[in-house]
């Protein structure tokens, strides 16, 4: 793959940028922050996708279109990748235009242009095209030998076997994964249907237990009292009350009667006597004035009248004899109304007592009898009508019980109809049980195949291992050549350990190269990088190497010397490297100017 030109329409800080590649050797130069490791990333995502938060740390930083082209070249086609990507990676859309044939085709959702058209993985690309560092972990670099022995033809030819083995173990343990889901649900089916079955015994066995609840309640039913005797009953008490307010009316009646009488007496007797004495006195006076004077006594003036005068006192008196009897009339009659009316009401209510109790002209001793034999029919009324209401009583007390029960019984039978029509259908619990019983003996079946495919594998894995183990020394002396060609020959024998560990040797002393650092450590891993890609491309998987600041801690003796080893490597390998770097002065201007890229 040699990439030939990308134009970057929106890409974080780039926006309608355009850039065309050499396809041996291209230095990208430009200050800090100018956007050079943005423009690598942009390469990566329009290749793989983004990872994490990826999609919203590249959105353009000023705004506009999010997206771009890359366009390259492998194996003699050259492809050009546009890339609009939006808000969601529903809205991204890839197109792989294929320049020979002028088809187009659109990525779908989970496809990659890496994957699909380079058949190389995104831990392969990050591995060999972009990886430098050494992750100083055993496991890391297992997967990096792996990665690599997948890549070189004939080298693992077991590792394709191995791989669709492991499938095909995913597959069954993915299959059993499906059958423990069937299993929870059966186990939920069969524990919700043992549950209903349980339910609806519950509920048919308290059902029966409140209807006979309820007969029993309905045979206890009280008979109802004759409504004869009980209206007969109020009667007798309507009788006895009437009774007893006409007694105490008459009573009431008679002490009135006799109290008006004394107080009338009381009040007559001092007017009648004053009255009675100026009578005589008036008849006296009268009597005086028709006498001689001669006959009258010496002390009364009477005879010296004169004839009018004595006629005018004969009037007068006479007058005075009529007011003072009528006087007398009216209080001796004063009151006589009121008596007679009280003894005509007493009379009344004594004949309608009489009347009530059935009597006629009855004495004292039977009106006082008739009222006792009427309260003891009173008693006998009350009780027959306490207990009338007692039963009444009694009754609207089972009937609300039975009217409960009944209540109860419709909302248990309305549950059980429910629980019935839910249960209607579905499976018995005898029926779950036997389906679960199959699904653990396909199970059980399932795991043989798992235990003699892990056999399978790891026969093969035990067969890759012996193939892993040619590539290290094939490793071995391209590596050190290369770094001796970084170091002026100061290092020049590197051996590669099983798990690619470079162990250098200087002056007769072998030593990790976990104990480089700085820039000796930096020059050591570009070595096995390129010897990595070296034997790459040898298989005919050419992979471009883009790196990114690989040189910032080189001084200019080393810096010179990685240069023209990277640009010879390019030419004689065919392989196009993509450097970035930050110094823009010489030896770039001078010596790398036609490799030079400005940002």
């Amino acid at each position: 793959m040699k990439i030939e030109r990308i134009e970057i329409d929106g890409f974080g800080c780039h926006k309608d940028l355009s850039l065309s590649f050499r396809e041996d050797f291209n230095l990208l130069c430009g200050k800090n922050e100018s956007g050079k490791s943005t423009i690598l990333a942009f390469v990566e995502t329009i290749l793989y996708g983004f990872e994490g938060d990826g999609r919203n740390f590249w959105r353009p930083w000023n705004g506009g279109p999010f997206g771009g082209t890359l366009t390259y070249k492998e194996k003699g086609t050259t492809y050009q990748v546009m890339a609009s990507w939006g808000i969601t990676p529903e809205e991204d859309r890839i197109t792989v235009i294929n320049q020979q044939t002028g088809v187009r085709t659109l990525l779908q959702k989970g496809e990659t242009v890496g994957l699909t058209y380079l058949n190389l993985s995104r831990e392969s690309f990050r591995l060999f095209a972009r990886g430098l560092e050494s992750s100083g972990r055993e496991d890391a670099e297992v997967r990096q030998l792996e990665a690599l022995a997948k890549q070189v033809d004939g080298s693992d030819g077991k590792m394709e076997e191995t791989t669709k083995l492991l499938h095909f173990k995913e597959k069954l343990i993915q299959k059993m994964r499906d059958f423990d889901t069937q299993k929870d649900v059966l186990a939920k089916r069969l524990e919700k249907r043992l549950q209903s079955e349980e339910e609806v015994a519950t509920l048919e066995g308290r059902i029966r237990e409140t209807e006979k609840r309820r007969d029993a309640l309905s045979k206890e039913e009280p008979q109802e009292q004759s409504m004869d005797v009980y209206t007969a009953a109020l009667s007798i008490l309507e009788k006895q009350k009437k009774a007893e307010r006409l007694s105490e009316t008459i009573d009431a009646l008679q002490m009135e009667y006799s109290s008006m009488k004394e107080i009338s007496a009381a009040k007559k007797r001092p007017w009648t006597i004053l009255l009675i004495i100026l009578l005589l006195l008036d008849l006296v006076t009268l009597v005086a004035l028709f006498l001689p004077a001669k006959w009258l006594p010496a002390f009364l003036p009477l005879g010296e009248l004169s004839a009018s005068a004595h006629l005018t006192t004969c009037f007068i008196a006479g007058g005075l004899l009529l007011v003072f009897s009528l006087a007398l009339i009216l209080v001796r009659t004063g009151g006589r109304a009121r008596l007679l009316d009280t003894e005509e009401t007493m009379v009344f209510k004594e004949q309608a007592l009489w009347d009530l109790l059935g009597l006629t002209q009855p004495t004292g001793e039977e009106i006082n009898e008739a009222l006792i034999t009427l309260n003891e029919q009173c008693k006998d009324a009350t009780q027959c009508i306490v207990a009338t209401e007692k039963d009444r009583l009694n009754k609207a007390d089972l009937s609300v019980k039975i009217a409960a029960l009944d209540q109860k019984i419709t909302y248990d039978r309305a549950q059980l109809e429910m629980l019935m029509r839910f249960t209607r259908g579905e499976a018995t619990s005898q029926e779950l049980e036997i389906e679960m019983q199959k699904i653990q003996a396909a199970q059980a079946s399932l795991q043989k195949h798992i235990a003699a495919v892990d056999a399978g594998v790891t026969l093969l894995r035990q067969a890759q291992s012996r193939q892993r183990s040619d590539i290290g020394p094939r490793l071995s002396g391209q590596t050190g050549a290369y770094l001796g060609s970084f170091t002026a020959g100061r290092y020049d024998t590197v051996e590669l350990s099983r798990i690619l560990e470079p162990l250098v040797k200087v002056d007769g002393v072998v030593r990790s190269g976990k104990h480089y650092s700085g820039a000796t450590g930096k020059q050591l891993n570009l070595s096995v990088k390129l010897a990595e890609i070296k034997l790459l491309a040898d298989a005919g998987q050419k992979v471009p190497l883009i790196l990114d600041e690989p040189m910032a801690v080189y001084d200019e003796e080393r810096r010179s010397a990685s240069l023209e080893t990277l640009l010879r490597f390019a030419k004689e390998n065919d392989i196009q490297i993509i450097l970035t770097s930050s110094q823009t002065k010489a030896p770039y201007v001078a010596e790398y100017g036609q490799y030079a890229l400005s940002i």
